[in-house]
């Protein structure tokens, strides 16, 4: 599997996830209710697609599991949904 680092950036953005390009990598941390949380993953500032090996950091940095991180970038896991998840998971 293969997805495009321009759509990751792109829907990592709409649901909830602050994007930061001023460090080595380019980091998208979570927020909730204004808050900082302790979900966030990495990117490369090189390349234009993300394998499968990345893939499964992305989704193991964000404690997700790898279906539900491809449905948060495809976008079939809304931004609600997404924000269960984390609820469950201790927010």
């Amino acid at each position: 599997m293969v997805l495009k680092k321009r759509k990751i950036c792109k829907n990592l953005s709409s649901k909830g996830f602050e994007e930061d390009r001023s460090k080595d990598h380019i980091y998208f941390r979570y927020y909730h209710n204004g808050k900082k949380t302790r979900y966030f993953t990495k990117l490369s500032h090189g390349g234009t697609e993300i394998t499968d090996s990345l893939i499964n950091v992305m989704a193991r940095q964000l404690q997700l599991k790898k279906a539900e991180f491809v449905n948060l970038v495809e976008c079939s896991l809304s931004k609600e949904e997404l924000l269960e998840i984390y609820i469950e998971k201790g927010l």
